[in-house]
Order: C-alpha cells, then sequence, then structure tokens
C-alpha cells in the first residue's frame, strides 16, 4: 500500500530579519492542504491521488506512501497524535465514496480505515485533536447542520455528535482548504464557515457562534484561523476563484471570536488560508499569493515572497508549509 521515497532538502537561506522557505526537492505533483508539524520531529502532510507524506527528523529527509489505494482519496485532513499514530481524513463525497478517515499507529507502515461513510451529502473537510485520545472531525451540513464526528480512543471509532450545534443558515458551509477552519486549544474547538465562527469550550457538546465581517459566497469566505490563547486569534480569507482580488484576507480577535477587528488586507493581496504565531509580536500568513509577517505590536505587515502554499504547521524549531503540485517547504524559527 505504500512506496517510500527518501529526499532531503536543499540548502538554507536567510532574508531580512526572516529566514526564507527552504525548498524541498519535490515528491509529487498532486494537490495537498493538510500538515502537522507539532508532535517533536515528525511532521505529516496529506494530499490529492491517496498521497501522504512524512519527515521523523524535521523536514531533512522525507517518504511518500500510498494510502487507500482501491479508493481515490484526497487527504485534505491530517492529525498527529504522537510521533507514531496519525489520523488522515479524505475529502470528497461520500456517495462517490470518499468518505473516510484512516488510522496509522505505527508511523504509516500500516493504516487501518476506521470510519467510512455512503450517506449523501457527507464531506468531511478537517480534524484536529484535543489530545492523544479526543478528536473531532467536521464538514459539510446535513439537514441544516454541521457534520460533526468525535473520537475518544485516539481515531480508532468515530461517533456523531453536534446535536446542540446551532443550526447553518442557507448555503453557509465550510471550506476544506487548509485543514485551517478548525482548531483546537485546550478544551476550545473553533470552527470556521464562510463567514461566522462557532465555538465549543467544552470539547464539542455545547455550542455558540459569531458572525464575522468577512463576504459569504461559494467561493469567498473565511479559509483559514489561528489562536494564540483563548482569546486572541486572528482568520484568514479572500476568494478561491479570484485568488489575486483585493478581499478582506485578515482579522483579529481579542475575546475568542466573539468580535473581530478589522485592519487592511496583508499583502500579497489575495487569498491567505493560514497563520501561525511564531514569535511575541509575530504572525506567519501564508496563501495563494505569497507569505508574509503580521507585526502585532506595529501593525505592520512585512512581504517575505510570492510562492504559492495551501496549509502550515510549526513546532519550536521550523515551520512547514505545502500546497499545490506538491510545493512543500520548511523556515527555520528557532533552534
Amino acid at each position: 500500500m505504500k512506496k517510500n521515497i527518501l529526499v532531503a532538502f536543499f540548502s538554507f537561506c536567510f532574508f531580512g530579519s526572516f529566514a526564507q522557505w527552504e525548498k524541498a526537492p519535490k515528491l509529487s505533483e498532486g494537490s495537498f492542504r493538510s500538515i502537522d508539524a507539532t508532535q517533536g520531529a515528525r511532521v505529516w502532510a496529506g494530499g490529492s491521488a491517496n498521497t501522504i507524506l512524512t519527515s521523523t527528523d524535521n523536514g531533512k529527509s522525507w517518504s511518500k506512501m500510498n494510502v487507500g489505494a482501491a479508493y481515490k482519496l484526497d487527504f485534505r485532513g491530517i492529525a498527529a497524535l504522537d510521533e507514531m499514530k496519525v489520523v488522515a481524513v479524505s475529502a470528497g463525497l461520500a456517495e462517490e465514496g470518499s468518505a473516510k478517515i484512516f488510522l496509522s499507529e505505527d508511523g504509516g507502515k500500516s493504516w487501518k480505515m476506521t470510519f467510512d461513510s455512503n450517506e449523501k451529502g457527507v464531506f468531511m473537510d478537517g480534524v484536529k485533536f484535543f489530545n492523544a485520545k479526543e478528536g473531532i472531525v467536521y464538514g459539510d451540513p446535513i439537514d441544516g447542520r454541521m457534520f460533526i464526528l468525535k473520537t475518544v480512543d485516539g481515531g480508532r471509532t468515530w461517533s456523531r455528535i453536534g446535536e446542540k450545534m446551532p443550526d447553518l443558515k442557507e448555503g453557509e458551509a465550510s471550506f476544506a482548504a487548509s485543514n485551517s477552519n478548525i482548531f483546537v486549544l485546550d478544551n476550545t474547538v473553533w470552527i470556521a464557515t464562510q463567514d461566522r465562527i462557532f465555538r465549543s469550550k467544552n470539547r464539542g457538546t455545547d455550542w455558540e457562534v459569531f458572525s464575522t465581517f468577512f463576504p459569504s459566497g461559494t467561493t469567498a469566505g473565511i479559509f483559514g484561523m489561528h489562536f494564540s490563547s483563548q482569546s486572541d486569534g486572528v482568520i484568514l480569507g479572500g476568494d478561491y476563484v479570484n485568488d489575486k482580488g483585493k478581499f478582506p484576507n485578515i482579522a483579529f480577535t481579542q475575546n475568542g471570536g466573539k468580535t473581530w477587528h478589522k485592519t487592511q488586507e496583508i499583502e500579497p493581496f489575495g487569498l491567505k488560508e493560514a497563520a501561525w504565531k511564531i514569535g511575541i509580536d509575530q504572525v506567519l500568513v501564508i496563501g495563494t499569493t505569497g507569505t508574509s509577517i503580521a507585526h502585532l505590536d506595529s501593525g505592520k505587515y512585512e512581504v517575505l515572497d510570492s510562492e504559492s502554499f495551501h496549509a502550515l504547521s510549526c513546532n519550536s524549531k521550523y515551520c512547514f508549509a505545502i500546497g499545490g503540485k506538491g510545493n512543500l517547504a520548511r523556515m527555520k524559527i528557532g533552534d
């Protein structure tokens, strides 16, 4: 089921006050929309054509594997539970055989399908874990309410929850863009639709919902978010069809998502999909039009490059970004 290819990174370079992306040799021409670098030196990335990438040495070398080869899968959600265990979620319609969840407990040597649905309309968008046991998968609405699954045994089994979730508006849904429209911190989970933020402070039992000023449309709205505390967070977005257009693409909250402060659009203008706080006052932002740093102390933005990425994840030493046509890179942020 899996094919391994080991590769090494090119040399590292610096620009200005921040390091630039250090690009990896291409392992795949696929589209990648999920990455998780939060468990030590292990990094996982999920992509189209059944492809999953992993590194055990903070990106010095990588392995490529094919998971669920009997199906046509696009792993737009991935979550590392520890350095050996990982959950991969395939986006796509259940009635077409694409709504599946896989678990590996041996570093990707073997995979087990732990959820499969053929229910019409089921389309899973992303996954996050509170800890090594409890995690949440969310997806497109079923009967006017967001599709939510929860596991309490590390992804071995999944149960439908969300009975107390507020109803969605007509046409409201989330984008399966970068596994960034869901975020967890301690016992809290936030999930973004095009223009609203759903929040549960007790791991998915009770929910409340907050509005934003982002436009709501079939191609425009919120595409990602990141919280550095229970109060402080950022949302990103734009329009994926007109991904270079000047639309609202960043906003900040200081009250856990209840209200959002509108700022000028972050440059390069266009679609932004993920962010990560990498210093006391710096937020790294990526999207299809380039990489930027938001300086929270001054309120200014610093453009780093025009590299196109969809997904972002960081640990204490490196940030990793991945996108279309297998574009994969890392950036050093710590010793």
